[in-house]
């Protein structure tokens, strides 16, 4: 049966709704939230020891373990933050300070790289660190042309893809080699001034549909494209970075000229058939598009969470799973899907959301 890829998207998610199953950061502990109304256990348990979050965190998992990565903020006068590690039910693994390497920099955004075991990619300021997940540092790559790395992801290919901001070409993404550890691509564009009026002291700016305003987090699908969330431009822009061309922007009315620029995009992550979960700031839910741009829906959560201001987003790496939603409910069965959403305020928390998709979605696929 053939079905177009919104249809399908629609058909996979159609039961889904994430359910918050542990809190990392709550009240500095991580959490548990009881999974039955007439539990003796209401509201929180604490789950080992102290979690505490001196920053807005950005997570990944990592694929040989499925173990939660967060990252936080960190600067020359804030260098407390740190790299942390958790295991499938919220216990602290391992955790290990980050480097800040000059004033001005700064470390923020992780991903994880499935070329290497137990890897971490982390921005450092001017460039990229990798780590490993028991906190020895295997490399740095650094460039001249590279300042305010705020994002990273890993693509297909073996390439890191980052986001930053540079003196000579403004907001741009760059692509980094870790084999060799150097630089092999730079794309973006600064608004270009058209017109000044040096009596007014004043100057009109073009800004083209393909100029990244400002780049946010970004994700890459299958075929090599990575999408940004500009947060400035109130969309998503996908870019090919075989050539560093502008392909389309989306937000949910449509794509290209049907795209009103209306979202407020944070995070994003995308599942195994290319569909992307996005982070919508000013609505508060995560949004579902399929792998062409096109909005399917928005996926219900109702948790403590509502009330703060959704960040970032993450999901495990696993692919199918043959039970359907209520049976991944039963305790001590964690055959589903892992989402990890932080958020900022009114303290920086982590929440751990679980969902399973349908066992005849693969039916219509």
């Amino acid at each position: 049966m053939n079905v177009s890829s919104n249809d399908a998207a629609n058909r996979k998610y159609r039961n889904i709704k994430p359910w918050l199953c542990r809190l990392l950061g709550t009240d500095n502990n991580s959490c548990e939230i009881s999974r039955k109304p007439h539990s003796r256990r209401k509201g929180l348990d604490k789950l080992g020891p102290a979690v505490e979050f001196n920053s807005i965190p950005v997570t990944c998992f990592l694929e040989s373990t499925q173990h939660l990565v967060t990252s936080e903020f960190a600067t020359p006068s804030v260098k407390s933050c740190q790299i942390q590690i958790f295991n499938g039910k919220g216990g602290l693994v391992n955790t290990f300070p980050t480097e800040v390497q000059s004033v001005g920099s700064s470390t923020f955004g992780i991903c994880a790289i499935p070329e290497y075991h137990s890897g971490i990619a982390v921005c450092m300021g001017n460039g990229i660190g990798i780590w490993h997940a028991n906190g020895r540092l295997l490399s740095k790559m650094v460039d001249k042309n590279v300042e305010n790395c705020c994002h990273v992801t890993s693509m297909k290919n073996g390439l890191l893809v980052s986001t930053c901001i540079t003196e000579t070409k403004g907001r741009c993404v760059t692509l980094w080699d870790p084999k060799s550890g150097k630089v092999v691509g730079q794309f973006g564009s600064r608004p270009e001034v058209v017109e000044k009026n040096p009596l007014k002291a004043t100057h009109r700016v073009l800004i083209r549909v393909s100029d990244i305003r400002l780049p946010w987090f970004l994700a890459a699908n299958s075929q090599d494209e990575v999408f940004v969330s500009d947060r400035n431009a109130k969309c998503i822009k996908v870019f090919d970075v075989r050539n560093g061309s502008f392909i389309k922007c989306f937000d949910v009315h449509g794509v290209d000229t049907r795209c009103k620029k209306t979202l407020h995009p944070q995070g994003l992550c995308f599942d195994e058939d290319d569909n992307l979960i996005v982070v919508d700031n000013a609505k508060k839910s995560l949004l579902l598009f399929d792998r062409h741009g096109e909005y399917v829906r928005t996926l219900d959560h109702t948790d403590q969470l509502t009330q703060g201001e959704p960040w970032a987003i993450s999901m495990t790496t696993q692919q199918y799973f043959p039970r359907p939603i209520m049976r991944s409910r039963v305790a001590g069965n964690d055959n589903a899907r892992t989402l990890a959403l932080t958020v900022a305020t009114p303290d920086p928390v982590v929440g751990l959301y679980k969902f399973s998709f349908c066992p005849h979605y693969t039916d219509f696929i």
